[in-house]
């Protein structure tokens, strides 16, 4: 290539940095406001500009190349965006009578919205390809993978803080820190909120929320390179090592294959939860479209732990409170998410071999075996021990609502009775099984089943005078008990400072409800006993910092902000001291 051509690509390839930023506004100005008919029509022609620019830019980058058939092999996507948009701005005025015929004409404005919001993002695909992964990857080499995994969260956060404080993302408008606050919990996939999910936020607003938490769920950093890896990118070591401490995976040459089998498994799952929520709901729930999109979002935000809902009293609503079959799908969806992504492959696995014709038995891993059994154990015992504290308390409490809050509190977040109501003996049953939480590796938070697995089975060796921790004919290493003592006492320091805080400075609430909404926003569960509307903006703000410290993984949040690139150790002499 020419010195000349090599100047004028480069001076294409800054056109698509305004051109997506543009573009970006673009959309948010489509769905953020409501605009009259006439500021509508200068919109789109305003969209179709913007398109035509990311098309003329491709293919001028396209010319400047010179080696025609190579540039196609090497920006096939890129090519297949621009000229997707293509096809969508010329074919837009042959579907419009199609359109036109078959829907409503009250409705006319917002399906042309949505066909060129689909032209827009294929145009955001080539600003993705072309700006966005490059200026990752230079941001992957210059942060470390902890700190990377919170700038990534905290971009989320605000930027879902700015699409709900849009005027067409609310019914009557939403103050910044409930904004912020709602944003944080939807990204958090905690489900706390101060304002009703369901009568405050528009359509749009909902959708908003799925996304966050569809997002938040995955982890940015996972959908990134996901992204990346689907569209054949190559991952430098770098981002290879970043993802293997993000997934604990130590073979990096398997992060690519592990990254799709996340994501397939995440979505196939989210879409069997959606089928079945959509075949539960009866025909009154609303018009077709209403129920599709109640189910994928009920099923999204079950899987991801979430805890939204866009009922007006969540799953408590008495239609759905007494629909058993979605209930059942509900539950699915939240020990799924919570079992983490390594065992539900192993399960997948096992599933397989059994129908296949070559019988070789595969050995359970610890780390399946434990998390299975403490699983199982929690959630039984969780859900006998709240029936009978209601029971005793005087309460008309069924099996099933007892079965349904103890795998709630594993750290769904749903429910289906008033948690005010409920006896005190299962709300300090619901806070055990919120603090503990799920599984490594999924989607739900707590200082997880194996810190709590592993921390009694070491305190009942050191009570039987055991120097190792055995389990299924396998010892743990005595990193796994020093990972899990660390966890659990970072846990209670946080737990225990937040609820001071909160005590503190809300003298007029209940101890208990506090320490409740502490424990529940730590855990990312979402549960409360119609404490969160009460809190003053200072707590608010504690109960986000709180959220988001749970989300990352306090462990993770401490390495973050406490490590330091000295890690030299000097050692001095050994002297004991007495212990108890």
């Amino acid at each position: 290539m020419s010195e000349t051509k090599i100047q004028w690509s480069c001076l294409i390839k800054g056109l698509y940095i305004p051109l997506g930023v543009l573009s970006v506004l673009d959309l948010i100005m489509l769905w953020g406001w409501r605009s009259s008919s006439e500021l509508s029509s200068l919109q789109m022609s305003a969209t179709r500009l913007l398109l035509y620019g990311f098309i003329v830019t491709e293919l001028l980058q396209w010319i400047c190349s010179g080696k025609f058939w190579s540039y196609i092999r090497s920006n096939f996507l890129e090519l297949f965006f621009a000229f997707f948009a293509l096809a969508l701005i010329v074919l837009e005025r042959f579907f419009a009578a199609e359109i036109e015929s078959v829907w409503h004409p009250a409705h006319m404005g917002t399906v042309l919205l949505v066909y060129m919001s689909v032209a827009m993002f294929a145009g955001l695909g080539v600003f993705f390809l072309r700006s966005v992964l490059p200026h990752l990857s230079l941001l992957s080499r210059k942060l470390s993978p902890e700190r990377l995994f919170i700038a990534g969260f905290l971009f989320l956060i605000c930027l879902g803080t700015l699409l709900l404080k849009l005027p067409n993302a609310t019914t009557v408008g939403i103050t910044w820190i409930d904004a912020f606050f709602t944003a944080t919990s939807a990204v958090c996939v905690t489900g706390l909120t101060v304002v009703d999910t369901a009568t405050q936020f528009t359509p749009f607003g909902h959708l908003v929320l799925l996304i966050l938490m569809q997002v938040g769920g995955l982890g940015i950093m996972t959908l990134t390179y996901v992204i990346a890896v689907v569209l054949s990118r190559e991952m430098s070591m770098r981002e290879q090592i970043i993802l293997s401490d993000y997934l604990n995976e130590d073979n990096y040459s398997r992060i690519r294959s592990l990254l799709r089998q996340i994501v397939f498994t995440v979505f196939l799952f989210e879409l069997l939860g959606a089928v079945g929520l959509f075949c539960s709901l009866p025909a009154t729930s609303g018009s077709f479209f209403e129920r599709l999109f109640l189910s994928i979002f009920h099923s999204v935000s079950a899987f991801c732990n979430a805890g939204f809902s866009v009922y007006p009293n969540g799953l408590s609503t008495p239609d759905v409170a007494t629909n058993m079959p979605l209930q059942g799908v509900v539950m699915v969806l939240i020990i799924v998410g919570g079992l983490g992504f390594f065992v539900l492959r192993e399960l997948g696995l096992h599933f397989r071999q059994m129908f296949s014709r070559n019988h070789v038995r595969l050995r359970w891993t610890l780390h399946t075996r434990l998390v299975l059994w403490t699983s199982l154990l929690l959630t039984v015992g969780g859900a006998f021990l709240i029936q009978m504290s209601d029971f005793f308390a005087g309460n008309q409490l069924s099996l099933l609502q007892a079965l349904f809050q103890s795998i709630s509190a594993r750290t769904a977040g749903f429910n289906t009775v008033d948690i005010a109501s409920l006896a005190h003996g299962s709300v300090i049953v619901l806070i055990m099984l919120m603090f503990i939480g799920g599984s490594p590796g999924g989607t739900a938070g707590g200082i997880k089943t194996t810190v709590a697995a592993v921390a009694v089975l070491n305190l009942g060796n050191y009570l039987r005078g055991r120097e190792h921790v055995q389990l299924f004919n396998r010892r743990l290493s005595s990193e796994n008990s020093r990972r899990a003592f660390s966890v659990i006492t970072l846990s209670l320091a946080a737990a225990f400072s937040v609820w001071f805080l909160l005590a503190l400075t809300h003298p007029a609430l209940n101890a208990l409800d506090l320490f409740f909404e502490t424990i529940s926003a730590f855990s990312t569960v979402g549960l409360t006993r119609n404490l969160t509307p009460e809190l003053n903006p200072f707590g608010r703000c504690l109960i986000i910092l709180t959220m988001f410290v749970g989300r990352i993984g306090i462990l993770y949040f401490a390495t973050a902000v406490f490590s330091s690139s000295d890690s030299r150790e000097i050692l001095c002499a050994k002297e004991h001291i007495q212990l108890g």
